[in-house]
């Protein structure tokens, strides 16, 4: 048996302490196959834009993304607006078809969403790259995801081209800068998003459907080279649906409200790119960015900004629990922290919980995988048991085997 099935069986040992409103009679099935204490939940039938989009009309005028070092922002409607334009512009001077691959290297800015809708609205498929990648790395990804156009935050186009000089390519780049003149050979993102003199109507050429690939995350899991990860519309599409359930944290947006979901979590990755930004944006909740995890600007956007919704990985926890940094008003006003990635220690959680001084601080735990869309556990709200890493989403059955792929039920260990 391997440690990864080892782990999750011991996660799931504790299945059965799901709250009586949402538990079937036993989640662990007859044959060892553990089942979801949700009900299903029906899938729309609905690109992400679709999807995304389709409240737009009640909270047009809200804040979409904020930076959290810069102070630009952009509204829901900005963002829509802007997306299209781009997207026409993607159709008309780059002749971008229908399936296309186009790349995207930047750390997180407040026009990683306007990117991200613009290459689907042109019926194209985005490939997120590791800023961080060596020129090695970017040309393994480009090659193997036939990327036709990049899309870069300017500090990364020289490792970019470097890359395209290695795989023998030229390919176009689009530069995401506004406060410096641009480098030779690249068309700037600013101009092709602020076109008001495009022709919108060759949007309508555009043909995607929920079964068609509109992502390209790469993941190397435990071990190897990182592998793309080829995922629907509808791959994304539900699982969103399965995050708007027991486990959901955000409070519907309205008038007199809206939640604040920190965005430090890489956007290249599915974590930061599906559970934070997409859904979230889906739900219209405010994404504040920034670029990387630094102490300072992590504390201030908690404290100044008061992000509600704050998603982190283990080190995270660690450092609130820990820095003489931290005082209780860093954390007041958020309600929600969600940890993933690894697991959390239950000595840093209940540091950082000592910490807060917040009484009403939830803290849930996630398991999930890129090609599972990507989560597929979460704990409930109102748990406390930070060892475990909750109960399958709806629609969601798991299974723990052994090598011989024979069902493992609750505390058994292959032999």
């Amino acid at each position: 048996m391997t440690l990864r099935a080892l782990r999750l069986n011991k996660l799931l040992s504790n299945i059965n302490n799901v709250p009586s409103v949402v538990r079937f009679k036993h989640v662990w099935s007859s044959d060892n196959v553990v089942k979801s204490p949700f009900e299903d939940v029906v899938v729309p039938e609905l690109t992400v834009d679709e999807y995304v989009w389709r409240n737009l009309e009640k909270w047009p005028t809200k804040t979409a993304a904020f930076c959290g070092v810069t102070n630009r922002s952009y509204t829901y409607e900005e963002i829509y607006k802007q997306s299209r334009t781009l997207a026409a512009n993607l159709i008309k001077k780059f002749k971008v078809q229908n399936g296309d691959v186009i790349g995207v290297i930047s750390h997180n800015i407040p026009e990683y969403p306007t990117i991200t809708f613009g290459i689907l609205a042109a019926g194209g498929v985005m490939t997120t790259f590791n800023p961080l990648y060596t020129e090695h790395e970017v040309q393994r990804q480009l090659e193997l995801s036939d990327v036709k156009l990049m899309i870069a935050y300017e500090d990364y186009i020289p490792v970019v081209k470097e890359a395209f000089k290695h795989a023998k390519k030229n390919i176009p780049i689009i530069s995401i800068r506004k406060d410096k003149p641009l480098l030779e050979n690249v068309t700037s993102f600013q101009e092709l998003v602020e076109d008001n003199h495009i022709d919108l109507s060759i949007l309508k050429q555009v043909n995607r459907t929920p079964s068609d690939i509109a992502i390209i995350p790469y993941s190397s899991g435990t071990t190897g080279l990182p592998k793309g990860v080829e995922l629907t519309n509808r791959n994304l599409v539900a699982n969103f649906e399965q995050q708007n359930t027991g486990i959901r944290q955000y409070r519907y947006t309205k008038e007199t409200h809206q939640d604040t979901a920190l965005v430090i979590l890489p956007l290249f990755h599915l974590y930061g790119l599906g559970i934070i930004m997409l859904h979230k944006m889906s739900a219209g909740v405010k994404l504040l960015t920034l670029p990387k995890f630094q102490p300072d600007t992590f504390l201030n956007s908690l404290k100044v900004h008061r992000s509600n919704i704050v998603y982190l990985v283990p080190p995270m926890v660690l450092f609130l629990g820990t820095s003489p940094q931290v005082t209780p008003e860093h954390l007041a006003s958020v309600r929600s922290i969600t940890v993933g990635a690894a697991p959390l220690p239950v000595a840093d959680a209940e540091k950082m919980i000592s910490r807060s001084q917040n009484s009403n601080l939830i803290i849930t735990q996630g398991y999930g995988m890129t090609e599972a869309g990507p989560l597929v556990t979460m704990t409930l709200p109102d748990r406390t048991n930070y060892e475990s890493a909750g109960y399958p989403l709806p629609n969601i059955k798991l299974r723990v085997v052994d090598d011989n792929m024979k069902n493992l039920g609750p505390c058994q260990v292959s032999l």
